[in-house]
């Protein structure tokens, strides 16, 4: 049986779109019990669409699995259009919660024409009505031409919209789409993803879409939801987390950047590039977070931090360098033509303080005061 955790009200009933509640969950390894979330919380509203961000591993997929009742979780609560799909004292089967799943694999049938694997999702038999529900969400989306070819006849962009049309011919009152447009090519990723999601918003249904890709998060959700071993970590819109990353992981989700170590001393943190000013002084250790999109290049000798020109590539307006200092790679930034620069020689960097992040570093560093180690960028 699950049991809400203490202190945590369970969904409320009253509500509309998703809710779920301190969910729990842990799979069975070997002869003891494997983690996997612990405490996950979130809301969808109705016509919204949320995206759970992390790394392999943290847990993502296995919200959906249990949301889709395809799981039991070991605690917590999950409601949907106000009902109880699932507490302590309830569980409703996963054919009877009227959600629908995408996935990257489309799993058309194959033997089946588009419009009969629509049709497949459909609730009612009647003939007549099967035909005009099936020309409608083909029309809907953009496949009318396409009724009656096979799905190996299709491009890949066009089987992700005739799965998306027999999902919504089973009248979902939620979406969850696990890294459903992952496997399609980059420029086609962008726009079936685009529609997709369009006639989703303007149906009402909430999404709840599970993706590792920052990018395919920033551009389409309305709210993220980042997970970080099995747990919530941070929660807001695009610009919440970009202004205001809660962890270092969330830190880096918007492009390259440079992360240095090390302990403060009489305000500073010694870097590579130079001293950067840290408000935290004592032993603790911290990590200092800086997107390379925050640092402008500037004449050497006019900035107190500075790295060296490892690799320079001509971009025709700009050059993009590979940066250097003490011999560790920092990462590239995009540099005016304009600006004298050689391979081998110093540039100087400037940056507002205020842009970068310091995050407690827990290793510490042994109170070492061997100033800060920076580790390679992410890219």
């Amino acid at each position: 049986m699950m049991a809400p955790a203490a202190g945590r009200a369970a969904c409320q009933i009253s509500g509309t779109g998703l809710c779920v509640r301190d969910l729990g969950h842990r799979y069975r390894a070997g002869s003891g019990q494997g983690f996997a979330l612990d405490g996950v919380s979130l809301d969808l509203p109705p016509g919204a669409v949320h995206c759970l961000l992390g790394p392999s591993g943290s847990g993502k997929s296995t919200v959906l699995r249990l949301v889709a009742g395809l799981e039991r979780p070991s605690a917590g609560s999950i409601a949907l259009d106000g009902q109880t799909l699932c507490d302590r004292e309830h569980w409703i089967q996963p054919e009877r919660r009227s959600i629908g799943l995408m996935f990257q694999d489309v799993a058309l049938f194959p033997h089946m024409t588009i419009r009969k694997n629509v049709a497949f999702g459909l609730r009612t038999r009647d003939a007549a009505k099967c035909r005009r529900r099936v020309d409608e969400l083909l029309v809907m989306v953009g496949l009318a031409a396409h009724a009656e070819k096979f799905p190996h006849e299709l491009s890949g962009g066009e089987q992700q919209r005739a799965a998306l049309a027999r999902t919504l011919a089973a009248e979902p009152r939620l979406v969850l789409l696990d890294e459903a447009f992952s496997a399609l090519d980059p420029g086609l990723r962008v726009e079936v993803r685009g529609s997709v999601l369009t006639i989703l918003r303007q149906a009402g249904i909430p999404v709840l879409m599970v993706t590792h890709d920052p990018d395919e998060a920033i551009a389409e959700a309305d709210r993220i939801h980042v997970i970080e071993d099995g747990r919530i970590t941070q929660s807001g819109s695009v610009s919440q987390l970009y202004r205001s990353p809660a962890t270092r992981f969330v830190a880096g989700f918007f492009g390259p950047v440079l992360r240095f170590r090390g302990c403060p001393e009489d305000g500073q943190l010694a870097t590579p590039i130079g001293p950067i000013p840290v408000s935290r002084d004592g032993q603790q250790g911290v990590e200092v977070v800086l997107r390379t999109r925050d640092l402008a290049p500037v004449a050497a000798g006019k900035s107190p931090w500075r790295a060296t020109v490892l690799a320079c590539r001509d971009l025709g307006d700009r050059c993009r360098v590979e940066l250097a200092a003490e011999g560790e790679r920092l990462g590239d930034i995009h540099v005016p033509s304009s600006l004298a620069h050689r391979v081998g020689g110093e540039i100087g960097l400037a940056f507002d303080p205020g842009a970068m992040f310091v995050f407690p570093w827990p290793e510490g560093l042994n109170n070492s005061k061997n100033g800060g180690i920076p580790s390679r960028a992410n890219h």
